[in-house]
């Protein structure tokens, strides 16, 4: 029972006293200034000088370019689906040529043309099935 309300104590005095707050606050802030400016902890963060604007910039810069990359590769993605999209194109004429070929019975220097059907003497031509 008695941790319970020693905690119980803390808890209370710490969220409605003002007074404990701002000494523990007090000795809190001394300490810990103590501390950083005694190491080389705030020589480096002077030497560092880095403020607000520099990172606004910063970040600024590496945003922009990855938007650009993203922006490149979408074109460079776009352009690969035309060219795939191109070459389907070509390959589908090409295929309907080939059919094309392939229905033809004879070469085109074979079949008989329209001047020299003149010749042709259908009289002594017999038909079977006739």
């Amino acid at each position: 029972m008695p941790i319970s309300l020693g905690v119980i104590v803390t808890s209370f005095v710490l969220a409605f006293s003002t007074f404990v707050r701002a000494i523990l606050s007090f000795i809190f802030s001394v300490s810990w200034t103590y501390f950083v400016t005694s190491t080389r902890i705030y020589g480096l963060w002077i030497e560092f000088k880095t403020n607000s604007q520099s990172l606004a910039e910063a970040r600024k810069k590496c945003v922009r370019s990855m938007k650009e990359k993203a922006r490149r590769e979408r074109q460079a993605r776009h352009e690969r689906r035309e060219d795939e999209k191109a070459k389907e194109v070509c390959r589908r004429e090409a295929e309907k040529e080939k059919l094309k070929a392939k229905v033809r019975t004879a070469p085109e220097h074979l079949l008989p043309m329209r001047e020299d059907l003149g010749d042709v003497d259908l009289g002594q031509v017999a038909f079977r099935g006739a």
